[in-house]
């Protein structure tokens, strides 16, 4: 996320806008993904027993039975 943050303060790159630089906007995107990540993990933490089902696909032998399919 510190990559992002660096990214953003960067008046480097092709401008994509009077104000937006490209590396300006990438860092934008990066913190964004950081964030959702960051989020996903703590609440895989945090959750409940029984709240959250696991995907099936989690399952031993899900791609096998996904490929017969």
């Amino acid at each position: 996320m510190a990559g992002a943050i660096i990214l953003i303060t960067s008046d480097e790159g092709l401008q994509l806008t009077q104000d937006i630089h490209l590396y300006s906007f990438f860092g934008c995107v990066l913190l964004f993904g950081g964030f959702v990540l960051s989020m996903r993990s703590l609440m895989l933490e945090f959750r409940r027993d029984g709240q959250i089902q696991p995907s099936p696909l989690h399952r031993h032998g899900a791609a096998s039975e996904l490929a017969r399919a």
